[in-house]
């Protein structure tokens, strides 16, 4: 079924770990502490969040508005075949950029790290807490 599109590839840092990956947050309290950020890598942190949540907020509202206009299509008796291939583009291409975005964001976060803070929250991501 095609209306079923998730993206897999936004990051939420607001909570302990992204709702729809799983993966641990960098930025809450505790994986503060296991990592042992300093202030100056904090800081760089947060200033990667904004960056990327100023980026991937219109993406994400667009990708939204242009599903639910994919769903409405879809649901018709005798959707249009090439209005709905054109739109299921559409939603690829969105999520092709909000996962460009999100790796570019994730990349430049584990560059802010140390090798040995980098190992350590690539096991915090892989071992159950």
């Amino acid at each position: 079924m095609l209306v079923g599109f998730g993206i897999h590839a936004v990051c939420c840092l607001a909570a302990a770990e992204n709702p729809l990956t799983g993966k641990p947050d960098m930025l809450t309290p505790a994986a503060i502490s296991a990592l042992g950020l300093s202030e100056d890598q904090i800081r760089q942190l947060e200033i990667l969040k904004s960056h990327y949540l100023k980026e991937i907020g219109p993406l994400q509202n667009e990708y939204f508005s242009r599903k639910a206009e994919f769903q409405m299509l879809w649901r018709q008796s005798r959707p249009n075949r090439q209005e709905c291939m054109a739109r299921h583009r559409e939603l690829l291409m969105l999520q092709e950029k909000i996962s460009d975005c999100t790796l570019r964001y994730e990349l430049d976060c584990r560059h802010v790290l140390s090798p040995e803070q980098e190992a350590q929250w690539r096991r915090m991501q892989t071992d159950p807490p």
